[in-house]
């Protein structure tokens, strides 16, 4: 073989080395021309119709992760220290002292009493039309309170004359007065304090003295003198004790109370000596006020 053909057959070979590097996919610069192809005995290929490599996908951006903020230190609010309670000194005291403390009392009262109607007797036969006048009350006591619910006490009243009326059984106006003197021994329960208000009920008992005046009659020739009574009384009382203070209290009440009989003497003025004018259990309806002051 002469060296004419040997190098035909090297650049044959060279041509399909590059014509393979062209199917790689050399771009069109690079791409063998038709002399050379046809000289290498190779056709050439349109780039277009290779088959390009898939792109490869983009990797989708990374999203930052968004940090958390930093938070603010939370400021610790101060615990509020619990108001230390008062001590039993620094308290004000109730106003219960005149209502639980034992000890004695002193009390005064004044008040109005209305009077009921005693049926009456004289020589001549029963009285009618009988009508007693009402009493002013004036009294005063001591006592002693044992605990809070029980106290007692020793009072004294003072009833101012008043007229006593009635007509005879000849139908003679017949006129006197009366007056009274009551001293009573009590016993009360006082039901509890409400504020400052401590309500009670009370029985007693005593003496009472009834003394009478000069009795006239009118169309009569005589009058009839006057006479003491002494009587047993008893009464019931019901009411209620304002506290001013833990010492003085006001003292509003009702008080029934029997006084007993009243008579006059039987003396006439005349110095005749008949049948004495009498006159049954005079009841009274009393209410009274007083100070009441506790030691």
């Amino acid at each position: 073989m002469g060296v004419k053909y040997m190098a035909a057959w090297a650049a044959s070979g060279i041509l399909i080395i590059a014509s393979g590097s062209a199917l790689a996919g050399a771009d069109e610069g690079d791409a063998a021309t038709k002399q050379q192809l046809k000289s290498s005995g190779t056709e050439m290929v349109p780039s277009e119709t290779l088959a390009k490599p898939k792109a490869a996908p983009e990797p989708a951006p990374v999203q930052p992760v968004a940090q958390p903020e930093p938070q603010a230190p939370a400021v610790q609010q101060p615990v509020a220290e619990p108001m230390p309670e008062p001590t039993p000194s620094a308290m004000p005291e109730p106003m219960t002292k005149t209502a639980s403390m034992s000890g004695p009392y002193l009390r005064v009262d004044i008040g109005y009493g209305l009077t009921t109607d005693p049926d009456g007797t004289q020589s001549a036969g029963p009285t009618s039309a009988e009508d007693s006048g009402n009493f002013g009350v004036f009294g005063g006591g001591a006592g002693y309170r044992f605990n809070k619910y029980l106290r007692a006490d020793m009072s004294m009243a003072y009833r101012p004359e008043t007229s006593i009326d009635s007509t005879s059984a000849a139908g003679n106006s017949n006129a006197s007065e009366v007056d009274a003197l009551s001293v009573m021994a009590n016993v009360y329960v006082d039901t509890g304090q409400f504020g400052m208000l401590t309500p009670y009920v009370g029985a007693g008992i005593g003496y009472a003295r009834l003394s009478t005046g000069t009795l006239t009659t009118t169309g009569g020739n005589a009058s009839e003198t006057g006479e003491t009574a002494d009587n047993v009384a008893y009464a019931l009382m019901a009411g209620g004790a304002f506290h001013l203070s833990d010492e003085i209290a006001l003292d509003i009440g009702y008080r029934f109370i029997s006084l007993g009989e009243m008579v006059q003497s039987g003396q006439f003025s005349d110095g005749t000596t008949g049948q004495a004018t009498e006159f049954d259990e005079l009841l009274v309806h009393e209410v009274k006020a007083g100070i009441r002051i506790q030691f």
